[in-house]
């Protein structure tokens, strides 16, 4: 008898990035997955006195419910429920980047597991305004984007015209060294660019982006 497919996820602690995750968890357990969903502790503290409006927790128990198989619980990311994220967010992030990759292995254990980085927005987000092409945003001079310059690109694969104004905002000169963009290129470096497949929150039909993003990694 062929085991269960168990998927193990673990959302950013940002709610741009958990609500999609809860419905890619729906959505792989109505296929027959197992699943455990993992949020940090101070992500469920807060879910939890939100409880009459959370759409996540909504989605959970009817899916329970429905009899899918989705386990939850949650992980500690090095601070303590009462220590406030938002105002201390540099000492926070600058020891979720450090440490917080080391907790999730060892929650994980010595499973051989597939890597699947889950990005909850479209491609043509992922492709050129992430740094996922960050060496031809450097070699053309458009990384760090002078903030007062107004240049065209059309390098970059998959993508037939953009403009400098339309990068995001930790790729401009006045961003170097920022908060955000530390947690960009570090998350791009350690864990998408090393993952055994990306998956992209989109309609695949709509962005050519996807070929072009499936000559460096499946996707």
């Amino acid at each position: 008898m062929a085991e269960t497919p168990h998927a193990i996820m673990i959302p950013f602690p940002f709610q741009g990035h958990i609500t999609p995750s809860v419905n890619l968890a729906v959505k792989l357990a109505s296929k027959g997955c197992a699943i455990t969903f993992v949020y940090t502790e101070f992500i469920h503290k807060m879910l939890s006195k939100s409880h009459h409006s959370s759409s996540e927790f909504d989605l959970f128990a009817d899916a329970c419910e429905s009899g899918l198989d989705i386990r939850y619980t949650t992980i500690f990311d090095g601070f303590p429920v009462e220590f406030d994220r938002f105002l201390h967010s540099k000492e926070y992030w600058e020891t979720m980047l450090r440490d917080f990759p080391a907790r999730v292995d060892e929650f994980v254990g010595k499973y051989n597991l597939v890597n699947v980085s889950f990005w909850t927005e479209p491609a043509l987000v992922f492709s050129n305004s992430i740094a996922y092409h960050l060496d031809l945003l450097r070699e053309n001079c458009h990384f760090p984007c002078k903030d007062n310059i107004e240049e065209n690109i059309n390098y970059i694969p998959g993508v037939s015209l953009m403009n400098t104004r339309d990068l995001m905002p930790y790729l401009k000169e006045s961003s170097l060294d920022s908060l955000p963009q530390k947690i960009v290129m570090k998350t791009f470096d350690d864990q998408v660019k090393k993952a055994d497949f990306i998956l992209l929150n989109t309609v695949q039909e709509l962005e050519e982006t996807i070929s072009a993003l499936q000559q460096k990694q499946p996707t």
